[in-house]
């Protein structure tokens, strides 16, 4: 990957944005999230949930992975930001091998909502490779850092980084943070 220097696009990757379940905490958050990190990737593609539209019930795992994968199939390569629940759907992706980020973020990501569906998802961290940061909240209500670290450490998750944030809500509102946490990680240096 390279930055093309008029730009300071990266010329071949596409960003992936998986908002939480809840449409009313997290669909504008979403927008203004692609919004400022638009001008550094190729694309940006929002991935909108089913019961945002019916407006009640939660995500469908399975109906929401079927969608999802019949629009990444137009990227060559791509990057996943994801939120809550989002997280959880884009690691499921990636066990089941039918999503391929290149890197992903993941904040604010719900392990105990993951559990409490009965989805094994330490399984699911054992297996983990793709290079992801987890931004976590000192006591995010979804989970706490602390028990993401544990939960991570225990299954012997492989290629992440974990950052704390202070804070005790599971909103991650700090866009211009953010921003800069995505630019950083998600994509290589320039090269002058």
């Amino acid at each position: 990957m390279f930055r093309c220097a008029q730009h300071d696009k990266v010329e071949y990757m596409n960003l992936i944005l998986l908002p939480g379940n809840s449409r009313k905490s997290n669909e504008q958050w979403i927008k203004d999230v692609a919004e400022a990190v638009k001008d550094s990737f190729t694309s940006n593609y929002i991935h909108t949930y089913q019961h945002w539209q019916e407006e009640e019930g939660g995500i469908d795992y399975d109906m929401e992975l079927t969608s999802l994968v019949e629009e990444v199939k137009k990227f060559d390569t791509y990057a996943i930001f994801a939120k809550s629940a989002g997280a959880i759907l884009a690691m499921i992706g990636i066990d089941k091998g039918l999503l391929h980020p290149q890197k992903c973020i993941f904040t604010g990501t719900a392990i105990a909502f993951a559990q409490s569906l009965r989805i094994d998802i330490e399984a699911i961290l054992q297996r983990y490779q793709v290079p992801t940061l987890f931004i976590q909240k000192t006591d995010d209500p979804a989970y706490p850092f602390l028990d993401l670290k544990d939960i991570l450490i225990k299954s012997k998750t492989k290629n992440y980084e974990l950052l704390e944030i202070p804070g005790y809500d599971h909103d991650y509102n700090d866009i211009a943070q953010l921003k800069e946490l995505i630019v950083n990680f998600l994509l290589p240096p320039s090269s002058s």
